[in-house]
């Protein structure tokens, strides 16, 4: 009954209906206040998280130059020889170990053909630039066959 009468009081004032009114509109007003305060620092936040983003993105990028330039092999073929004393390899002298269970034919085909070529190039007889100059080109005889031809 205390509550009801109350509740009753309070309805039968005049200016109930103008209070609720009011009571809602600060509820609204308040509410939007806090969004906007919350959607501000959401922006700050954003804002920053950017910035930190674009600074790691320029580190990723210059830690990809400096993999580049220390990967060259012109740099490790030089570190190697000059601080651990190594010295290159003739191609002759150089082989590749294939695992047991490998198939021959597995093993890359562009880099044997290339090893050929390097080693048959090595055997090519060279032509100064004075001797095609003076149209004296000596015949060179390195096919065994055309060598015997020649001969009969």
């Amino acid at each position: 009954e205390i509550k009801s009468s109350w509740l009753s009081r309070a309805k039968s004032y005049r200016h109930f209906n103008l209070f609720l009114i009011a009571c809602a509109i600060m509820a609204v007003s308040f509410f939007h206040i806090w969004q906007r305060v919350k959607v501000l620092e959401q922006v700050k936040e954003v804002a920053v998280l950017k910035k930190a983003n674009k600074m790691l993105i320029d580190d990723l990028k210059k830690v990809s130059s400096d993999i580049s330039r220390l990967t060259m092999a012109s740099r490790i073929k030089t570190y190697a020889q000059d601080t651990l004393g190594l010295k290159p390899i003739r191609p002759d002298k150089l082989f590749t170990l294939v695992p047991d269970g490998v198939e021959a034919d597995k093993l890359d085909e562009l880099a044997s053909m290339l090893s050929t070529i390097r080693r048959v190039a090595e055997y090519i007889p060279m032509v100064e630039l004075n001797e095609v100059r003076a149209n004296e080109l000596r015949i060179v005889r390195s096919d065994s066959l055309v060598s015997a031809g020649q001969r009969e």
